[in-house]
């Protein structure tokens, strides 16, 4: 599904390229068109979001690729900063079914030791309804992964016109492009300057936006199914033209 991913299964796994066909996936027409369908003061009650927090929004799990020890950290840094400077303090929502991990007990713990029982957000399954309007209510997607096949989060959120800081590494460059601050996954200083600057840049939030949803048009279920279904042609091809040959 990615560049990088191939380059692995040649360097680890010693699978020749010129077996391997990238496929990249696609980002669904809806996350272009996402429309807040709840009222954003009504979303926000809901699941536990302060009326005035800037939302600072993860969607995803928390295997330790992840890297959520240093998004907690990064998160809480960006805290101390908006508390120092008398800015609103950040909320970071983090979506997804996590709770049944086998880290989760890790991430409560961290939360307890940095003090943001009452900053983070821990949502659980949000239905697509909910989801596009909590794109639209936030500032930044955080999004510090160690390791990516894809992707595909981070690609949507940019889809949605959301501002996404992302790690470097993996299928990151490749996927993100231009469309995305990307940042070393242990550089967390810088993770806290550009999250602080996008929070308090609308404009410059707004721009990365822009070219965010730019670089997610490339990525279409169109051209993944394209890229399939040639390599099954290219495929069946060869294999007819070797039983003719034997």
């Amino acid at each position: 599904i990615s560049d990088n991913t191939a380059r692995d299964l040649t360097r680890i796994l010693g699978v020749p390229a010129e077996r391997i066909v990238v496929t990249p996936l696609g980002v669904d027409q809806a996350f272009f068109e996402a429309q807040p369908s709840a009222d954003p003061t009504a979303l926000r009650r809901r699941y536990g979001i302060s009326d005035h927090a800037p939302i600072i929004l993860y969607v995803g799990g928390i295997d330790q690729r992840k890297n959520y020890a240093v998004m907690l950290k990064v998160f809480h840094e960006v805290c101390e900063r908006a508390r120092n400077d008398g800015q609103f303090v950040p909320q970071l929502v983090m979506a997804g079914r996590i709770t049944s991990d086998k880290q989760f007990p890790n991430l409560q713990r961290i939360i307890l030791d940095l003090e943001l029982t009452r900053d983070v957000v821990l949502t659980g399954f949000i239905p697509d309804s909910d989801l596009f309007t909590l794109y639209r209510e936030s500032k930044v997607f955080f999004f510090p992964s160690l390791y990516e096949g894809f992707g595909l989060t981070p690609l949507e959120a940019m889809a949605a016109g959301m501002a996404v800081v992302s790690s470097n590494t993996s299928a990151m460059p490749e996927v993100l492009g231009d469309g995305a601050i990307l940042v070393a996954p242990d550089d967390s200083s810088s993770m806290v300057e550009e999250i602080t600057s996008l929070l308090r840049d609308p404009a410059r939030a707004r721009e990365l936006g822009s070219r965010g949803q730019i670089q997610a048009r490339k990525f279409t279920w169109e051209r993944t199914g394209e890229k399939t279904l040639s390599a099954y042609q290219r495929m069946a091809h060869s294999k007819a033209r070797g039983a003719v040959n034997g």
